[in-house]
C-alpha cells in the first residue's frame, strides 16, 4: 500500500487488491469520507506500487506488472482525472539468466528538473540482488515520456536490503 497527498490535502490510497489488480481509494474532500467502492485501475500487479506526485499535478502509479516488469499508469489530467492505459517500460538492459529474474518493489523519486528515477531490486538463483535503474530521457507531455534502458549498477556496490535512496 502507498498513500500520497495531492495537491487539494486529501489523501489518496494504492495497493494491490485481493483479484491483485492495482487498486485506488480516495477521501473525496479534505478531512472528509472515503469513495466506496475503492476503483480499479485494471493493470494486475505483483507487490506494493509506487506513487508520485509530477509537477504537472498528475499521479503516476508504477509497480511490477503481470509480465514481470515495471509499468505505470498516470492520471490524464490533475485532480482525479481519468487514468491512461498500462504502459510497460520493457526489460532492456535488466540482467537475465535461464531462471529468469524477479523484480523488486517500485521506488521513484523526482529530480530537481522534474525527471523521474525508478529503482528496483533484480535477483534469482543464479546472482545476488542487484539495484537496477532507468530514468526518464525527456519531459516531453504524455504518459509515455521517454524512458533510458535499465542499467545495472555496479557489483561492487554495497546494497543491504531494506535500505533506501534519497535525493
Amino acid at each position: 500500500m502507498n498513500l500520497i497527498f495531492p495537491t487539494d490535502g486529501r489523501l489518496e490510497v494504492f495497493f494491490q487488491a485481493d483479484n491483485g489488480h492495482l487498486g485506488h481509494t480516495w477521501q473525496t474532500e479534505f478531512n472528509g469520507p472515503w469513495a466506496d467502492p475503492w476503483e480499479d485501475l485494471g493493470a494486475p500487479i505483483q507487490g506494493r506500487p509506487a506513487v508520485f506526485l509530477n509537477r504537472d499535478g498528475c499521479l503516476q502509479v508504477f509497480a511490477v506488472g503481470a509480465d514481470g516488469l515495471v509499468g505505470f499508469t498516470k492520471q490524464a489530467g490533475p485532480a482525479r482525472g481519468p487514468w491512461t492505459d498500462w504502459f510497460s517500460m520493457g526489460g532492456a538492459g535488466l540482467p537475465t539468466t535461464d531462471q529468469g529474474v524477479s523484480l523488486s518493489d517500485v521506488h521513484v523519486f523526482g529530480n530537481e528538473d522534474g525527471h523521474l528515477e525508478v529503482f528496483v531490486l533484480a535477483q534469482d538463483d543464479g546472482f545476488g540482488p542487484r539495484l537496477c535503474h532507468t530514468w526518464q530521457d525527456s519531459l516531453a507531455p504524455g504518459s509515455n515520456s521517454p524512458w533510458n534502458n535499465w542499467q545495472v549498477l555496479p557489483d561492487d556496490m554495497l546494497f543491504i536490503e531494506g535500505s533506501a535512496v534519497f535525493q
